[in-house]
């Protein structure tokens, strides 16, 4: 009965992990439509969001840490690029897109050490 719970557990931190990665695919989604660059969007921003998710529910150790990563890169890709680092534009920005991809890699790593043990 335990190793069912944590194969349960686990399913449970990877469908969270896919929940929490749509919030940035969704602005992302917005943003491209907005402002019709729709291919350059999906292309650089979307897809790989996308495609580390749909691996996440095979590799989710790769998955886990190519997504921190990738929070980490957006954060760091938008801090050298804006000139006037104001508190409330940064924190919004960390809100949406950052936080939930690096939140979606814990859970994705929080999944594989739940397979792991019940292994």
């Amino acid at each position: 009965m335990g190793a069912s719970m944590k194969g349960a557990d686990a399913q449970k931190l990877m469908s969270a992990a896919s929940g929490v990665s749509v919030i940035p695919i969704g602005f992302f989604i917005f943003f491209a439509v907005s402002s019709g660059e729709i291919g350059a969007q999906l292309a650089l921003r979307i897809l790989p969001i996308a495609a580390l998710v749909a691996l996440g529910w095979s590799r989710p150790q790769v998955a886990g840490w190519a997504l921190i990563v990738l929070g980490i890169i957006f954060g760091g890709l938008y801090g050298s690029t804006v000139q006037d680092l104001q508190i409330i534009p940064t924190v919004i920005v960390a809100i949406l897109f950052c936080i939930p991809l690096i939140a979606s890699g814990v859970f994705f790593l929080r999944a594989h050490q739940n397979v792991r043990a019940k292994l």
